[in-house]
Order: structure tokens, then sequence, then C-alpha cells
């Protein structure tokens, strides 16, 4: 009974762990040749841009692993 009650503490403390590293990817919101100084606001439509770059990108990244 203790192991059983042990074992299911480590798992949800793993499961925590494994939820706050999902956070840690940073996107590329300016574009190549863009430079902005001081605040910047960034618009819906930049973030989705920003995603499908991502996206690209890591579907490259796969291709070149498979070749």
């Amino acid at each position: 009974d203790l192991l059983l009650s042990e074992n299911q503490g480590l798992r949800e403390s793993l499961a925590i762990k494994k939820k706050r590293n999902k956070h840690g990817k940073k996107m590329d919101l300016q574009q190549e040749g863009e430079n902005h100084s001081g605040a910047v606001m960034w618009s819906p439509r930049k973030f989705r841009e920003a995603g499908e770059r991502q996206v690209q990108r890591e579907e490259a990244e796969e291709q070149e692993k498979l070749e």
C-alpha cells in the first residue's frame, strides 16, 4: 500500500514536470530584415504567420532527417 501511494505520487510529479517543459519554445515573430527597437505590439495575424513558419521549419527538419 505504501509503495503504491509513493509510486502514484512520483507519477504525478513527473506529469507536472512534463507539463512545465512544454512552454519552452520561443516564437520567431520578427522576419528576417526586420529590426524593431522599443516596445512592439504583435497582431494575431503575426502570431499565426510565425506559427506557420515554425511548422514549415519543423517539417523541413523532419524531411532532412528522413533523407
